[in-house]
Order: structure tokens, then sequence, then C-alpha cells
């Protein structure tokens, strides 16, 4: 995930069965998550503690559930993300309460090249916005497989300016960590003024499918 409030935290995304997830000590995803979306489980030191659920609506909108419990704080956040035809965000809000528990909301949205964001840290605007990439605060990890994407994309050449601003800009490099060579193991690096300040693994599948997102590769193996 590209999350900026979770960039730190050392957690695991991977796919689970039905049953194995009615087995784990964790929250029961709410009711109103759709039987046929996507679950993974977040694992924290080797445990069960969250879901990430996806799902899409017929209008091609990507929805989110993220939530995980930490000794009774985590968060539980609903995202509905609306992409470009280079897999860019469009439109992004978000609705929930954070690893606190307060209540947070998150709006984006890129009109005519303007970008607006605003959450519980920013209310900003920005012209001159197209072709960058938006970096929530509240979002799940489903941000960081829409950023992987899009950064494979050929359109976008590997590289991307992002919004915030301040946070310049974002590439990747590929890793194979289970020596299959296929391009599906990358890290994804963030840099400020060309020196690389932070990295996260994203492994996606070749379509494109967000199949675990760490801190390290040996985490991901």
């Amino acid at each position: 995930m590209l999350n900026r409030c979770l960039l730190s935290l050392a957690i695991l995304l991977v796919a689970i069965t039905a049953a194995a997830q009615q087995q784990s000590p964790m929250p029961e995803l709410p009711a109103d998550v759709p039987k046929d979306a996507e679950v993974r489980v977040l694992l924290m030191d080797k445990t069960p503690s969250g879901q990430d659920a996806i799902w899409q609506s017929a209008d091609g909108a990507i929805h989110e559930f993220f939530q995980f419990n930490d000794r009774g704080r985590g968060p539980k956040i609903y995202t509905t993300y609306r992409l470009d035809a280079n897999g860019l965000i469009l439109s992004e809000e978000s609705n929930g309460v954070d690893y606190m528990k307060s209540p947070v909301e998150e709006h984006f949205s890129l009109v005519d090249g303007k970008a607006a964001w605003k959450n519980q840290a920013e209310d900003e605007k920005q012209a001159g916005a197209n072709g960058k990439f938006f970096i929530d605060l509240n979002g799940g990890p489903e941000s960081g497989a829409i950023l992987a994407r899009a950064l494979l994309n050929p359109k976008n050449n590997g590289t991307l300016p992002v919004l915030p601003p301040n946070l310049n800009f974002v590439h990747y490099g590929i890793v194979d960590t289970d020596g299959d060579a296929l391009p599906d193991d990358y890290s994804m690096r963030w840099s400020t003024a060309g020196v690389t300040t932070g990295a996260r693994m994203i492994l996606v599948t070749p379509s494109g499918i967000l199949k675990c997102t760490a801190a390290t590769t040996a985490s991901c193996s």
C-alpha cells in the first residue's frame, strides 16, 4: 500500500479462503461487503488480524473496505476509486475511522487538469495536475496496487510525479523474489529530489492483481 499513514507499518497481505478466514481471530466483514468481493487477509506477526476487500461496480468504480484489529485499535475505512484510461486516479472518496478510531474523511478529484483534495491534514488545490498520481492518507492497500498498475502501463514510462507535490516523484524497480523470471514482483520506491527515501514490496500478478504488500522482500516470499 502507498497510504502515507501506513507506509511504516510492517504488514503482509495474502489471499485466503473463506474457511480459513472464519477460523481466524479477526473482525467480521460488514454485511454490505459483496459476497463475491476479493478478500485478502492482513497478517501482523504472522497472525491474521484484518481484511482488505475489493470489488468493482457496474460503472467501473473500484471499491475497497479495509480493517484490522491491533489490540482494539485499527482502521475501518471504505474507499471508492475512479480511474482514467492510463490507470491514474480521477477521484477518490474515503470514509471511516483511523487507527486510533477517530472519524476520517478524504476526498480527491481531478477535473480539467485541476486537482483538489481534503483530509484530516490537508485542504489543497493544484492546477496542472494531469498525469500525476494522488498518494492518499486514508485509502487501503489497493491504492498501492493501483499505483503498481499505473507504473507498469507503458504510457507512463515507469515513473510518475505525484500529489501532494512535496512527495516529488515515485518510481519502481523489479525484484524477482521467487526465481520464476515473471515480472510480478516489484519494489515500489519513492524519492525526494532524486534520492530514494523509502521502499515497499508490492507483488502483483501479470494482470495487475495485488498478491502481497509488505515492508521487505522476505515477508512476501
